[in-house]
């Protein structure tokens, strides 16, 4: 396929066969998941779960690649399934249109080469990386990307080895009470996150809208997309 040439000329017709072949997880669709999803897609991964249980809002413009006006009240994973079908028609897309909990797990990671991690929710983020590593499944996950601006503060490592990240923090604690202490890899900002200088509204304050940026939103979704394909390749 043409679509590919420039891929096959990187990494080589091997390489390209095992993108063709893997079958890749994404849970979670929105700032960092979108731009997972559609650098996954583009390399030539063609075969997709794609998991998130939200619609798109207006609010979600400024950052994630699935929002836009045409596409507002529409559910997420079924933007996403179209988008890449549009990207590769050839490409098996299921659309999971759920929240993760630790009941439904199991199956939405059934017969997965590797799971894309892009969860906001935290207990959802906490019990995935425990299945996963429970069941020796290779996951990429995405730490907190909101609040940053600094890019040359991003970085790929050990989830154990993130500092300067709340919300690591918690789930580092979280992970070793459940005596999970394996290597987990991630995209995480060292930056230490700004405080909000916007006095929010009560309407804003009720929805605990935070700052954050497509820049650095995007940067972790290709980060954590670079991620997969060297699991893929290993």
């Amino acid at each position: 396929m043409k679509t590919f040439q420039r891929t096959e000329i990187l990494y080589g017709p091997l390489s390209l066969e095992k993108f063709f072949n893997a079958r890749v997880t994404i849970i979670g669709l929105g700032a960092v998941g979108s731009f997972a999803a559609e650098a996954l897609a583009r390399i030539g991964v063609s075969n997709f779960k794609l998991v998130d249980f939200d619609i798109v809002e207006e609010s979600n413009i400024n950052r994630q690649l699935f929002a836009l006006h045409s596409t507002i009240s529409k559910k997420k994973c079924d933007i996403a399934k179209e988008r890449i079908l549009d990207i590769n028609p050839k490409a098996k897309v299921e659309s999971i249109n759920l929240f993760v909990e630790k009941d439904n797990l199991a199956p939405i990671t059934k017969d997965t080469d590797v799971i894309v991690d892009a969860i906001d929710s935290l207990k959802s983020k906490i019990d995935l990386l425990e299945f996963a590593a429970n069941n020796e499944i290779k996951i990429v996950s995405s730490m907190g990307a909101a609040r940053r601006k600094d890019v040359s503060k991003i970085q790929c490592t050990d989830l154990f080895k993130t500092y300067n990240c709340p919300l690591a923090s918690k789930i580092r604690k979280e992970l070793r009470h459940r005596k999970i202490n394996t290597h987990i890899d991630c995209v995480f900002s060292s930056e230490l996150a700004e405080k909000e200088t916007h006095v929010q509204s009560a309407s804003e304050e009720s929805k605990r809208l935070v700052g954050s940026s497509v820049i650095i939103t995007g940067i972790f979704g290709l980060c954590l997309a670079n991620l997969a394909i060297k699991k893929l390749l290993a």
